[in-house]
């Protein structure tokens, strides 16, 4: 099992030893939509939330309980990482169903291909500005810790705006912002970002929120889930 299926295994037992919220926000609910689905709770879950924890556990039996809501997030666990769901496995066999789980699985195995993670750079910067990734670009990302693809994609969309991409090569701090218009983000309080960390297996300080996020800088020091790219 991988560290975020454990620590989510933890939470849901145990809880995360942070005191939680007095009543259930919409951002409580999103928050736990995004670590459990990979996506926002709709008009019906909002009205209905018990807040973060009690939405988590709720989730986990709903994937427990559904092989096809298990193959669509696993489908978009995979796209989050590579750029296609191509990836995706039969999430019957997953350990964990959530998918910040399958993302940070998918994350150690892109770690270990550089092949594949090439294949996952060209994807980003024929998406994002529309050229081939260059070998010096190559190195400088292998340089840092592997990403993902929707966090890539956050990454080169705010280096492109402040700077000439068909000339230059992406050098520079890896920076996300909060309103990149190709991501799906949620801000969130110092609070909740805390708790999302935790589950997350990430530094209490991390502010773009997903597996990977680590080593990100959040333009504007702004701390917000990443759910995707639009």
């Amino acid at each position: 099992m991988n560290p975020i299926a454990c620590r989510l295994a933890l939470f849901l037992a145990l809880g995360t030893g942070l005191p939680a919220a007095a009543a259930a926000s919409p951002d409580e609910t999103h928050a736990a939509y995004a670590i459990a689905l990979g996506r926002g709770a709709d008009a019906g879950a909002l009205a209905g939330a018990g807040g973060f924890d009690a939405t988590l556990a709720v989730l986990q039996a709903q994937l427990a309980d559904g092989a096809e809501h298990r193959q669509t997030v696993a489908t978009r666990a995979a796209a989050f990482v590579y750029g296609e769901s191509s990836a995706a496995t039969d999430p019957s066999t997953a350990a964990d169903g959530f998918f910040a789980a399958q993302v940070a699985a998918h994350l150690a195995d892109l770690a270990a291909d550089q092949s594949a993670y090439r294949a996952v750079l060209q994807r980003v910067y024929q998406f994002v500005i529309g050229r081939d990734v260059y070998d010096e670009e190559i190195a400088y990302w292998s340089a840092h810790p592997t990403l993902p693809y929707a966090l890539l994609v956050g990454c080169v969309e705010d280096w492109a705006r402040r700077n000439q991409p068909g000339l230059m090569n992406t050098a520079g701090t890896p920076t996300v912002s909060v309103n990149c218009e190709l991501l799906e983000t949620l801000r969130l309080s110092p609070e909740l970002g805390a708790r999302v960390a935790a589950v997350l297996d990430l530094p209490a300080s991390t502010t773009v929120l997903a597996p990977g996020g680590a080593s990100l800088k959040s333009s504007g020091d702004i701390r917000f889930i990443v759910r995707g790219v639009r």
